[in-house]
C-alpha cells in the first residue's frame, strides 16, 4: 500500500465505520477551512445520519492500522465520470504514501466505461493541488466559489482484479501477466 505500510489493505467501509469516519474527516478538513478561509465545506458540516447515508451513494474504502482508522476514500459513477472524494489520512500518517495509495485504489475501482476521472479540492489549497498534479490531474476549471475541479484521463489506466485479469477503463479484459504488480510510492498523501 504504502512504504511505511506494504501490506495494509483498502476494505470496503462498513455502517461500523461510520462514527470514525466523521472524525477523521472533520479533523482532515479543519486545513482544508484554514487554507481556503472558510467553514463553508460539506465534510465540516456532515452529520453521523449523512456519512452513513453516504456510504449507500459512494463506494467507499477504509484503511486501518493496529484497529485505527489511518485513511479513507470514496468515489462513484456519473455516466463516464468516475468521481472522486473525501480523500483523507489522519495527519500523523501523511507523507508517508497514504493518501496516493487510497487515490490509485480508488481509481483502479472504476468499472468498465469510464474515461475521465474528477475530483474536486480547494482553490487556495496549494498542497492538495500540487499532490493531485503529481498524480496526474490537471486543473478543469471552477467547483463553485472555494473549490477547483481536477480531471484525468482514465483510458490508459488498467487495473488487474484478483482473478488475475487486467481490464482497461474502456472496458476490455485480457489476463493478466505473470508476476505483474507494483510497488506502492512513498510520496505524500492528502488530507482534504
Amino acid at each position: 500500500m504504502s512504504q511505511k505500510f506494504p501490506a495494509l489493505p483498502a476494505r470496503p467501509a462498513t455502517a461500523r465505520d461510520v462514527p470514525e469516519l466523521l472524525v477523521l474527516q472533520r479533523c482532515c478538513w479543519v486545513d482544508e477551512a484554514i487554507a481556503n478561509d472558510t467553514l463553508d465545506i460539506a465534510a465540516l458540516h456532515e452529520t453521523l445520519a449523512d456519512v452513513r447515508a453516504g456510504l449507500n451513494r459512494w463506494h467507499t474504502w477504509c484503511l486501518r492500522h493496529d484497529g485505527r482508522l489511518i485513511g479513507a476514500v470514496r468515489a462513484r459513477r456519473d455516466g463516464a465520470s468516475w468521481h472522486l472524494g473525501r480523500l483523507m489520512v489522519a495527519p500523523d500518517q501523511r507523507r508517508s504514501g497514504l493518501g496516493r495509495a487510497l487515490l490509485r485504489h480508488a481509481e483502479a475501482q472504476a468499472p468498465p466505461g469510464i474515461d475521465t476521472f474528477v475530483l474536486e479540492t480547494g482553490r487556495r489549497s496549494t498542497d492538495n493541488i500540487r499532490f493531485y498534479r503529481s498524480c496526474g490531474y490537471r486543473l478543469a476549471g471552477s467547483a463553485g466559489p472555494h473549490a477547483v475541479r481536477l480531471v484525468k484521463p482514465a483510458a490508459a489506466e488498467t487495473t488487474t482484479n484478483r482473478a488475475g485479469t487486467t481490464t482497461n477503463r474502456a472496458g476490455g479484459a485480457e489476463p493478466a501477466a505473470s508476476g505483474t504488480g507494483g510497488a506502492e510510492p512513498a510520496a505524500s498523501g492528502t488530507g482534504g
